[in-house]
């Protein structure tokens, strides 16, 4: 039986299609212990779905934590300011003393190819180093970065440092919650909540990404940009703390063991196994 769309093992085990389940972990494992262990993992979160039907609104403890998890991944990938790094990309090379309209453009497409190439360095650490890890470093490195950005706009003289800390931040953001916030988001959620809170999840997420556009220049207004760009630093510093104690490592891990580790940690009184997980 060949897996198709929409066919999961935990898709057809919900439709109490176990014999088609089972064949599909057959062909992904390396032998029927492994197949038995993922059929009883599945059954096991799928009885407590059953007996608990949580929502968004009225989430259990180990939901509650999932949701501030993801919820707040996604919160402070836009709340650091990276759309208005993007969108004032020119301003800050221009306060850098670039400007030539050509030396103006090769110096953004320049940013841009920052962002681009530490993309695919994130891709290549993912499954390394971790979720988790990557999360915490980019954030290290956008605290970092921004403070450069906050110093050079204090001082308002034009230096290479703007695109050092422009280039700094677009680099560390492409690490860490750039693209971190899209993986984590399709594992974190329970299945049966996983559409409804990844589209909560995208509109938080748009949504700050919105209000960091609108507000930048105002806000510049009231307290400098360098201001601002402090502002932004102390944000991700606070992500940092948040990422931290708030989510969990979910590399090598299955939906399943992740889910598991949730209700075991927060909610062990509903616990239906004998063995507990370790998720570092």
């Amino acid at each position: 039986m060949k897996l198709s769309a929409g066919e999961s093992p935990r898709w057809l085990m919900a439709q109490g299609l176990k014999n088609e389940a089972e064949q599909i972990l057959a062909e992904l494992l390396p032998n029927q212990m492994e197949v038995s262990k993922g059929i009883m993992e599945i059954e096991e979160l799928l009885m407590i779905k059953k007996s608990r039907c949580s929502d968004l609104l009225f989430p259990s403890p180990a939901i509650k934590r999932i949701l501030l998890a993801g919820f707040g991944v996604s919160f402070f990938q836009q709340a650091s300011g990276v759309e208005a790094a993007v969108y004032y990309t020119p301003t800050t090379l221009r306060n850098a003393g670039i400007t030539g309209t050509f030396e103006l453009l090769g110096a953004t497409v320049g940013v841009g190819f920052v962002k681009l190439l530490f993309i695919f360095v994130a891709l290549f650490l993912m499954d390394k180093l971790g979720r988790k890890h990557l999360l915490m470093g980019g954030s290290v490195g956008l605290v970092f970065s921004l403070v450069i950005l906050g110093i050079h706009f204090s001082v308002s003289a034009p230096s290479g440092l703007a695109i050092f800390g422009q280039c700094s931040f677009m680099a560390f953001f492409s690490i860490g919650f750039g693209p971190v916030m899209w993986v984590l988001s399709s594992e974190i959620y329970p299945l049966y909540l996983r559409g409804t809170a990844q589209s909560f999840g995208v509109a938080i997420n748009r949504m700050m990404s919105g209000i960091t556009a609108l507000t930048f220049l105002s806000f510049s207004e009231a307290i400098t940009i360098g201001g601002v760009y402090f502002f932004y630093a102390g944000t991700a510093l606070i992500g940092l703390i948040y990422v931290y104690f708030l989510v969990p490592e979910t590399k090598q891990k299955s939906l399943e063991e992740i889910e598991k580790f949730f209700y075991e940690t927060y909610e062990p009184e509903s616990k239906t196994w004998e063995n507990s997980l370790e998720v570092n």
